[in-house]
C-alpha cells in the first residue's frame, strides 16, 4: 500500500521538477524561439505506459497535467484540463486499436505518431504551432521514452503466463 502512494508522490515530484525545468533551464536553451513543453510529454509518456484498465490513474495523470499547465503556463485551467482529457482519450483509444491489430513488441512505432499527432492537436488548440517546437518535443519525448522505458517500465513484466483472468 505504501508503494502505491509512493509511486503518486514521485509523480507529483517529477511533474513539478518537470515544470521548473522548463521555465527555468530550458528558456536559455530555445531552440528558434521555441522551448520544450516538458509537462506535456511527461504527461503524455505517463498515460502511454499506463493500461487502459487503469481509469483512476489516467484521470490522475491528465489532473496533474493540468494544474501544471496552469500554473507554470499562460493556459486557462479549464481549457489544459479539457484538452489533457481529449489527447488521453484519444490516445488510449489509439493505442487500444492498434495493440489489437499487432503484437507490442516495438512501443516506439507507436509511440512517435501518436506523441505527433497529439502535440500536433494540442498545439492547434492553443495556437502555437511550431515546426521547431514539433522538433524539440520530439527529440525530448524519445529521450524521456527511453528513460522511461529503461529505468521505470523495465520492471513491469508483461510476457508472465496469467493463470488467473
Amino acid at each position: 500500500m505504501i508503494l502505491v502512494w509512493l509511486k503518486y508522490i514521485t509523480t507529483i515530484i517529477s511533474f513539478y521538477f518537470f515544470a521548473i525545468l522548463q521555465n527555468s533551464f530550458f528558456t536559455q536553451f530555445s531552440f528558434f524561439g521555441a522551448i520544450p513543453d516538458l509537462i506535456f510529454v511527461l504527461f503524455f509518456t505517463f498515460i502511454f505506459f499506463t493500461e487502459n484498465k487503469n481509469f483512476y490513474e489516467i484521470v490522475f495523470y491528465y489532473l496533474l497535467a493540468g494544474i501544471f499547465a496552469y500554473i507554470f503556463s499562460d493556459v486557462n485551467f479549464t481549457i489544459s484540463l479539457i484538452l489533457f482529457l481529449i489527447i488521453a482519450s484519444l490516445t488510449k483509444k489509439a493505442q487500444e486499436i492498434l495493440k489489437s491489430r499487432q503484437d507490442d513488441n516495438y512501443p516506439l512505432i507507436y509511440f512517435l505518431p501518436l506523441f505527433f499527432v497529439a502535440l500536433i492537436v494540442y498545439d492547434f488548440l492553443l495556437g502555437a504551432v511550431s515546426l521547431a517546437g514539433m522538433i524539440y518535443n520530439l527529440t525530448i519525448a524519445v529521450i524521456i521514452f527511453f528513460i522511461y522505458k529503461k529505468f521505470i517500465f523495465s520492471g513491469v513484466n508483461t510476457r508472465q503466463l496469467k493463470l488467473f483472468r
